[in-house]
């Protein structure tokens, strides 16, 4: 269980919620409340993405 403590440190933390709000950002900048929407899922499924890859990797 102690394999995942990872996650929640704070620069794992940080960096989701770093890409989730650059999605938003961008989405907000291309199309208002409807792309920053689509923006902060697509951050947050960059986001998942990397834990996984980080975690298959280690």
């Amino acid at each position: 269980m102690t394999r995942h403590l990872w996650l929640v440190q704070p620069p794992a933390l940080a960096g989701a919620a770093l890409l989730v709000l650059a999605g938003a950002g961008l989405g907000w900048r291309a199309h208002q409340v409807a792309g920053a929407g689509v923006g902060a899922m697509a951050g947050l499924v960059a986001a998942g993405a990397l834990a996984v890859l980080v975690e298959r990797v280690r």
